[in-house]
């Protein structure tokens, strides 16, 4: 509803900037309210549950609920449209269009974060990549209209495969004899341990929905839409599709692969590491030979996600929830620094004209500012103590230890290139002498508005409070999670 106000009444960017502020307010304050109500009550189950009947006769319903791990990723959502519209605050062209494809992101990405039924968590999955493709071909860069339809056709011919294992679901359940794409009626078939569900079954279904959610992590060797998205995208769009769009993959993961088919997830376990360390190092390679910054930050969160894969594949193999809780942690952690550097890469591109290296150089001197958030989202995304990937790097390893000893090393040595490639940016970019480079007009240059203040302190402090609090999290999502992982410890 706020975004078609937006979109009619928001002629003028004062208009479409305040009103969207305003409706994304409303669910940002709701989301709050749930993720208070839910922290107090952390082992109660889906809350909030609705339920409204709309295809009886093919077993699909309305069902909406949310967990520890549905609201802490349904919370980021609101938070990060809350903050992209406000660091977007300057728009100005078509704002009314603008503002209003961020609240329909806000929609879709929501819907899925609360779905409770396959066949709706499937539409709002798909509507999801409409506002995107717009954001990217609109408002992005030279290449825009490539990255948007190459963004659209991975993700959408994904999901396509990802559909076919939801059928099959639903046919094995009953298909038109009493079917259902009940989430929570799929899990207890399998926990109950029904003859239906055979191992080949659910290896080849496992295989369908991880095609559908690889793409969408993305990892190696169906990423190569991500960069091109990425460098395309407005900052408002980057925010988005890092903070909270490559987040459902890895959700969708976790909790329908997981507890439906975990035969054919612990069949891939072994797959799954392998799949995560590809990323992860062929990530922090990439990284360091780029020449572009927000090349680089997107490239970043391939490895990233590979983290989260690494701590998926360590539950499965184990049945430990250790390296759930860490993917999960990630995922909430990546929603603040992974923005943050691609805010940051915004105000350097609307300062100079260019995000490249060899254009940049002692910037620290003109924007302190700008230069203090970056060293801080450096400093995150490396992983210091104290800031909440920390705290999820490490569950994440201490979990794959646990399931794959030693062969753990290979994926540490992630950690190391990624210290390198982020603080030799950081170096290039904001320190060194200050010179004015042939074709960069210096003569303008301006540290970081209010706006865009304002957008980056959110980052900094949630950053903050769950790497010195990370109990608040943890403690929320470790019930959901400790429920799948029992699964895999009486799986054969």
């Amino acid at each position: 509803m706020g975004a078609i106000v937006v979109l009619a009444a928001g002629r003028t960017a004062k208009a479409a900037r305040w009103t969207a502020l305003l409706v994304s307010l409303v669910p940002l304050a709701l989301s709050s309210y749930m993720l208070y109500a839910i922290m107090a009550n952390p082992a109660g189950g889906y809350q909030f549950r609705e339920f409204y009947s709309w295809i009886p006769s093919l077993g699909i319903n309305l069902i909406f609920g949310l967990d520890g791990l549905g609201v802490s990723m349904f919370w980021l959502t609101a938070l990060l449209v809350t903050v992209s519209i406000v660091f977007a605050w300057d728009e100005v062209r078509r704002p009314n269009l603008f503002y209003s494809m961020l609240l329909l992101i806000n929609v879709a990405v929501l819907g899925v974060f609360s779905a409770l039924d396959l066949f709706v968590f499937y539409i709002f999955w798909e509507f999801s990549l409409i506002p995107m493709y717009f954001l990217i071909s609109i408002w992005g860069g030279p290449n825009r209209r490539y990255a948007a339809i190459k963004f659209f056709i991975y993700t959408f011919v994904a999901s396509l495969v990802m559909l076919v294992g939801f059928m099959a679901l639903w046919f094995a359940s009953g298909g038109m004899n009493g079917g259902t794409f009940s989430i929570e009626e799929l899990s207890s078939t399998v926990m109950h341990g029904l003859p239906s569900w055979t191992n080949s079954f659910q290896v080849w279904v496992f295989l369908a929905l991880f095609v559908g959610f690889a793409v969408k992590f993305p990892v190696v060797p169906v990423h190569t839409w991500l960069p091109d998205a990425h460098v395309e995208a407005p900052t408002a769009g980057s925010v988005i599709l890092a903070g909270v769009l490559l987040k459902m993959g890895s959700y969708g993961l976790i909790r329908i692969a997981l507890p439906i088919v975990p035969e054919g997830a612990q069949f891939f376990a072994p797959l799954m590491f392998v799949i995560a360390v590809l990323s992860m190092i062929y990530a922090a390679v990439i990284c360091l030979a780029q020449r572009d910054y927000k090349k680089m930050v997107a490239y970043s969160s391939i490895g990233s996600m590979g983290i989260v894969l690494l701590g998926i594949a360590a539950a499965v193999q184990t049945g430990s929830s250790m390296g759930l809780v860490g993917a999960a942690f990630m995922m909430f952690a990546h929603g603040f620094f992974s923005p943050m550097m691609f805010m940051l890469c915004g105000v350097l591109q609307h300062n100079l004209g260019t995000r490249e290296f060899a254009k940049m150089g002692g910037l620290a001197q003109a924007m302190p500012y700008t230069a203090a958030f970056l060293v801080f989202a450096t400093m995150a995304g490396v992983g210091l103590p104290g800031l909440a990937a920390f705290v999820a790097e490490l569950q994440v390893f201490v979990g794959a230890y646990e399931a794959f000893g030693y062969w753990v090393f290979l994926p540490a040595l992630y950690l190391a290139v990624s210290a390198a490639y982020y603080l030799w940016a950081l170096k290039r970019a904001m320190f060194g002498k200050f010179t004015r480079k042939d074709g960069v007009d210096y003569s303008h240059l301006y540290d970081v508005h209010r706006f865009e203040v304002i957008a980056l302190a959110v980052m900094v402090a949630g950053l903050v409070v769950y790497g010195f609090w990370p109990k608040a999290l943890v403690d929320i999502v470790a019930p959901p999670l400790e429920a799948i992982a029992t699964v895999f410890r009486g799986v054969a």
